[in-house]
């Protein structure tokens, strides 16, 4: 899959895609969309972690590292949905830190 990272207005995006979809390559879009990490693994044999979002439609994606083979970036930003509990040195979501 293809992980695309773009705002949704942008025409040169737009047009990448269309060739995917002529192409049947898989693609998933986030367009500045809050992303939160929903697991995160590390060790010596293996390294993924999976993100949740919603797209501009409200479709609810979710996406592990692995997945994916390429990534496109152009323009738009990710608004990762955590922070550092410093007390507990723990990581919660920002509605969730108090």
């Amino acid at each position: 899959m293809i992980w695309i990272q773009s705002t949704d207005d942008d025409l040169s995006t737009n047009m990448v895609i269309d060739w995917f979809d002529l192409l049947k390559v898989d693609w998933c879009r986030t367009n500045d969309a809050i992303v939160q990490f929903k697991n995160f693994a590390i060790s010596n044999t293996k390294n993924d972690f999976q993100i949740s979002f919603k797209d501009v439609a409200e479709h609810q994606h979710n996406i592990r590292l692995s997945d994916i083979a390429g990534y496109w970036y152009r323009r738009g930003h990710l608004s990762f949905g955590i922070t550092s509990n410093a007390e507990s040195r723990e990581w919660c979501h920002p509605a969730e830190c108090n």
